[in-house]
């Protein structure tokens, strides 16, 4: 089952083009400030997206708490809550994994830039199992690792390559009630399922824009049920798999519009299983049924509170609350829980 758009023309990527794609890698490489990023991108966007809301999620968003900033993060991915609320965050530029309580306390550090064991170059995403442990997605050194909650190595798998159990650029993880631990392979183009321990399950997904295909899928969640969602990042819509691979439905395409994305990095599934997208490239977030019926959004470009650039991660806690990283303004928001209620 597919939910259509108007537009349903799939690209790989922004065009080359696209202005306020070359003013952001601009802002990457260093050569203008973040004001200066954010100025431009306002000049560029004439209809910025603005926050709606449907059905019973009627209420305004609610910003809970703020935390972060340069000095502490640098270009943050995914992130990722345990039983207890501590809040794992993949601190990428850094070559490190931070935790936090709740409310923004800093705990701990992990070990920075290497390829040797316990060590990260450009971990892309974080998940954590129902016992605390700890998985990281290791994108640069195409592997995953896997950690005590106090950060002492476990495992790690992997290494660069389209073989089962290898990987090109992993971004996405995510881990089941079962302990299978699922990984978005990103530039492989597909899905792969490992026991705890790394061994090999199954795999799916090719190259493509049909259905159960993927274009550079980035993020990954797994819900109460087992029912798998995906981020089909370049193919700019979300895809939902049963715990075997089985396609079950797609929804989204290019364009700012309400249930469209442009770039979905961060994927997430709620308690009350409604799916959290950060929709990266419209600097917002959207939240839909599990089928993928639209509920709201909210969001626009910027740095004040409430405002996003470029988010690339979102957790669900316990409680409901949405965490999301706002990657380009190097922090964490909080919000809930009027985008965290239950839809009956």
């Amino acid at each position: 089952m597919i939910r259509s758009c108007s537009d349903q023309t799939h690209h790989n990527t922004r065009p080359a083009s696209d202005p306020i794609a070359i003013v952001r890698v601009r802002y990457a490489r260093g050569e203008i400030t973040r004001e200066e990023l954010h100025e431009m991108i306002a000049v560029l966007r004439s209809e910025p997206v603005t926050a709606v809301s449907v059905g019973e999620r009627s209420d305004p968003v609610e910003l809970i708490a703020c935390w972060g900033g340069d000095g502490q993060l640098r270009y943050p991915g995914g992130v990722a809550i345990d039983p207890a609320g501590t809040v794992y965050v993949a601190d990428s530029d850094n070559n490190r994994i931070l935790s936090f309580t709740s409310d923004g306390a800093f705990i701990a550090a992990s070990s920075g830039n290497g390829q040797c064991y316990g060590r990260f170059k450009y971990p892309g995403g974080v998940a954590v199992d129902g016992a605390g442990t700890v998985y990281v997605a290791d994108s640069d050194n195409d592997r995953i690792q896997k950690f005590t909650a106090i950060g002492a190595p476990v495992a790690t798998w992997g290494g660069n390559g389209e073989e089962h159990g290898q990987f090109r650029y992993p971004r996405g993880i995510a881990v089941d009630t079962g302990e299978k631990v699922y990984v978005a392979d990103t530039e492989n183009h597909r899905v792969q399922v490992f026991s705890s321990t790394g061994t090999f399950i199954s795999a799916w997904g090719s190259r493509g824009s049909g259905d159960g295909q993927f274009k550079s899928p980035r993020s990954i969640a797994v819900d109460g049920a087992g029912a798998v969602y995906v981020a089909d990042t370049s193919n700019f819509r979300v895809q939902m798999f049963t715990p075997t691979g089985a396609f079950e439905v797609a929804w989204g395409c290019r364009g700012s519009g309400v249930g469209q994305f442009y770039a979905p990095y961060g994927i997430a599934v709620g308690p009350d299983g409604m799916v959290y997208v950060a929709d990266s490239g419209n600097d917002r977030v959207q939240a839909f049924t599990p089928d993928g019926m639209f509920v709201a959004a909210w969001g626009r470009f910027g740095s004040s509170e409430g405002e996003f650039s470029d988010p690339r991660g979102v957790a669900i806690d316990r409680a409901g609350q949405v965490y999301v990283v706002d990657t380009g303004n190097n922090r964490i928001q909080v919000f809930g829980p009027s985008h965290s209620t239950s839809i009956s």
